[in-house]
């Protein structure tokens, strides 16, 4: 849950969390119910794959189906021909799954595709 209300928040241009991508070519981020339907989706593809929780991979798994029809891009990104696909994919890459400084034992493994 705080990983999917972090890319909601991080979606919204006047964020301190927003990436440089957000900030250059959105207007009006993702709304509070965008994450409702991310946490959704997220579970309905747990469920496919035969999980009983939704994990990170799930949630970037669903990401750019749930969130690019929600974001509201600006003209510059028509001019730089970014789409909502391309700012969703920045977006991903920008927010880790886990919002914490973890000792340098630990490691986050990348999904595997």
């Amino acid at each position: 849950a705080d990983y999917i209300a972090r890319l909601v928040e991080a979606s919204h241009p006047e964020a301190a969390a927003a990436p440089a991508v957000v900030r250059d070519y959105v207007t009006y981020g993702a709304s509070p119910r965008a994450g409702l339907a991310l946490a959704e989706a997220a579970r309905a593809q747990a469920l496919l794959a035969g999980r009983p929780t939704a994990g990170f991979e799930d949630v970037q798994a669903v990401a750019e189906a749930v969130l690019n029809h929600r974001l509201i891009l600006n003209y510059r990104a028509r001019l730089d021909r970014v789409d909502s696909r391309q700012v969703v994919a920045g977006l991903l890459s920008a927010v880790r799954p886990v919002d914490l400084d973890l000792p340098n034992e630990v490691r986050l493994e990348e999904p595997r595709p």
